[in-house]
Formats: C-alpha cells, structure tokens, sequence
C-alpha cells in the first residue's frame, strides 16, 4: 500500500501508485493482482485519473501518464524540469500543477 499517493478507482480496478513509483493494478472486490510494474520514481503527490488517464508527477518533476487498463500502457512522459511534491489538480480541460517555484497550466 502506498504510504503518501492516494489510491484511484476506475471502473472495476484500483490503482495502487507507491511511494517509490511501482503502480499496482487490483481487481475491485476479488483483491487479484492484475499487474505490477515500475512506472516512474519517487512519488510523493497522489494520482490524478481523467478520460481513463492517470497522471501522476514522481518529485524530480517527471509526468508520467498511464491508461487504466489491465496491461500496462505508458502513454506519455515529460520532465517538468523542477522538484515537485504535489497533487495535480485538473479542470475544465486544463491541469494544474504546483512546481517547487511554478505554477503550471497545462492543456
């Protein structure tokens, strides 16, 4: 279980995205472990899921995108090049992330 990153539920999974950046898939309700992999570093922001997207920003600033499936799909990575401790938040189409010394609005 993660110790920072809170856990996201899609459909009938939930994401388990650990503190030092491994990604656990979980069927809802049966516990079975669907899949497990090494996605990114340390994480001490939680998960977003939007349009059956995960966002997630490890504290080197590393955006790291993920479908939430049942395989492991990366969609997209990008260095924010800045520390970041902190949760994206997303709305209207646009999401917000709060660097070490930014503020971000990414579309």
């Amino acid at each position: 279980m993660p110790h920072i990153p809170t856990p996201i539920v899609h459909e009938n999974r939930v994401f388990l995205w650990e503190d030092k950046g491994t990604v656990t898939c979980v069927e809802v309700g049966s516990g079975k472990v669907i899949w497990r992999e090494r996605v990114s570093g340390p994480t001490f922001g939680s998960p977003v899921c939007s349009n059956g997207r995960i966002f997630s920003i490890d504290k080197n600033g590393k955006a790291t995108v993920i479908e939430a499936a049942d395989e492991l799909k990366v969609l997209a990575e990008n260095d924010l090049d800045e520390t970041c401790y902190s949760t994206p938040a997303i709305s209207g189409g646009t999401m917000f992330v709060r660097t070490y010394t930014r503020l971000l609005a990414i579309r």
